[in-house]
């Protein structure tokens, strides 16, 4: 049964001395004790077998994962990816959500606290005649541009005794330029997109959301033409296209529901939101 055996009368307290000695390069040593009749004597039979043996035979216990397991493995992964991915899905686009909220907001402090003050009204063409032809409504183009500039009718800029001096640019331009797409609600009422016919137009300078489209801003008139009264130009707002990317928000609305904007977020710039989380939050 062992390759070699060897006999040897020791001192009982040193055993581990005669393992050191007879142990080989590849020898797995077994000590095997017999008791004499004198005092502290012992007879210790040290055997030892291959090395290479044991190890094929940890090799032979030590299989892999059979096909069922690694199906069970794979399964449970399966279920694991189709609970997290939502939930990251879902956190991205809340993310998402606050961060176009917040540039709401501090745009509409922007326009409220220096352009207002400033030019004396909202952000708008000063003059419909000017190339190329604009909507008579307010546009953000004039965060970067000084309309005045635009006017043919008079000469450009402020004078000393005018009441308006345009202290721009007020935003810096990232390089984004308005589309127009009027199937999703981006028309010319809030700028010129870019158009290579008649002639090369280059798109307004434009403020994106999170999802990289225009923020535009709004100034309904329950009419539909572009002469809202004083008490409509209240219902002023900026208005994000939101996940979807269609504007969803009427211009003919004053206070749109929750169903009537859909997924679009709203800023309004001079009374609360009857239908946002803040003012719903301050109600209760």
């Amino acid at each position: 049964m062992f390759n070699r055996r060897l006999s040897i009368s020791v001192p009982y307290r040193e055993p581990a001395f005669l393992l050191r000695r007879a142990r080989g390069p590849l020898a797995l040593p077994v000590l095997h004790r017999i008791d004499l009749n004198e005092p502290d004597e012992s007879v210790f039979l040290v055997s030892w077998r291959d090395d290479r043996q044991t190890e094929r035979a940890q090799i032979v216990k030590r299989r892999g994962l059979t096909l069922l397991e690694l199906l069970v493995v794979l399964l449970i992964l399966i279920a694991l990816a189709t609970i997290v991915v939502p939930t990251i899905g879902m956190f991205g686009s809340k993310s998402q959500q606050v961060t176009t909220r917040e540039n709401l907001l501090r745009l509409q402090e922007l326009l409220v606290d220096r352009y207002l003050p400033d030019m004396n009204e909202l952000p708008r063409p000063s003059d419909l005649t000017g190339p190329p032809a604009r909507v008579n409504h307010p546009q953000l183009r004039y965060l970067f541009v000084n309309p005045d500039t635009e006017d043919i009718t008079k000469t450009a800029g402020a004078t000393l005794l005018s009441v308006r001096k345009w202290n721009g640019p007020y935003v810096k331009h990232g390089g984004a330029r308005y589309q127009l797409d009027a199937a999703k609600g981006f028309d010319a009422a809030y700028g010129v997109g870019d158009a290579v016919a008649p002639a090369v137009v280059r798109g307004d300078p434009a403020i994106l959301d999170a999802w990289g489209r225009p923020i535009v801003i709004q100034e309904p008139d329950e009419s539909g033409g572009y002469a809202p009264t004083d008490e409509e130009r209240t219902y002023t707002r900026l208005v994000s296209a939101g996940p979807n990317g269609v504007i969803d928000t009427l211009l003919t609305v004053l206070m749109p529901t929750d169903v009537e904007r859909g997924d679009d977020i709203l800023i309004f710039l001079f009374r609360h939101d009857e239908f946002g989380e803040d003012f719903l939050s301050l109600e209760r």
